[in-house]
């Protein structure tokens, strides 16, 4: 342990020499600032980007899943609220609902477990990203539980949500502190970091119509098209370049 604390020392010292050197920095959050930017460079936060060409995959109300489709797609771990994920949906009474979990990862066992207590549970496995996305697509609610507790949120934006949102299905994840605030008009939240909470954001988010469920995932969809594709992101890399460029030369 005296020997990875030595190395840790060592190589923080060699990147704030580094950091001394670069002349601005893209952020995934502000909060990364605090961490990074010892020297109050310039910098941008971008949290991510969608696809552009997901304009064509259309979110159709009329080819849903008939039942309650609550979808999870992502590594399957304890610590990323997979736990409270499946304890708090076996609270959420409700017979018309079913969990698609997709993914791998150390929790798996556990899921699997839980598939033979409630029926309503569905341990779906690894699928290719492309069929992901067709399952998004047609599910009712997409949930992210990731534990709002873990020091690391404050430094990342889930791309899962990104993903999620850009599908047109909407959104249910808890309130982390990575996602910024202009996200909110399109997202519902997880108040809570316990199964607990889980369950009483599914009974009040699908106890709205599916009509108003459908067109809160559409407004998603068409605000991270228009603001945050891949275009638009990379003309603001590229704007911000040419901007530090001419500060240099000024």
């Amino acid at each position: 342990r005296a020997e990875k604390v030595k190395i840790h020392k060592y190589i923080n010292k060699i990147m704030k020499i580094v950091y001394k050197k670069i002349d601005g920095f893209i952020f995934l959050t502000k909060e990364m600032s605090d961490v990074i930017n010892f020297n109050d460079k310039p910098y941008l936060v971008m949290e991510g980007l969608v696809d552009s060409k997901m304009a064509t995959a259309d979110n159709i109300f009329e080819k849903k899943e008939p039942k309650d489709i609550i979808m999870y797609a992502g590594a399957i771990r304890a610590q990323y609220g997979l736990k409270n994920l499946v304890e708090g949906f076996r609270d959420y009474k409700n017979d018309n609902a079913e969990l698609w979990i997709y993914g791998a990862g150390d929790y798996v066992p556990e899921i699997e477990k839980f598939t033979k207590k409630d029926y309503r549970i569905k341990f779906c496995g690894i699928l290719p990203n492309s069929d992901i996305v067709k399952k998004e697509i047609i599910a009712t609610l997409l949930i992210n539980p990731r534990n709002i507790n873990q020091e690391f949120t404050k430094y990342s934006f889930p791309s899962k949500n990104m993903e999620y949102m850009v599908s047109g299905t909407p959104v249910l994840t808890t309130r982390l502190p990575g996602i910024p605030k202009d996200y909110y008009d399109y997202i519902y939240i997880i108040d809570g970091n316990e199964k607990k909470d889980i369950t009483n954001a599914l009974k009040e988010t699908l106890s709205l119509s599916r009509e108003e469920l459908h067109k809160k995932g559409l407004s998603a969809k068409k605000f991270v098209l228009e603001n945050k594709n891949n275009i638009t992101q990379a003309k603001r890399i590229l704007d911000f370049g040419q901007r530090l460029i001419d500060d240099e030369f000024e």
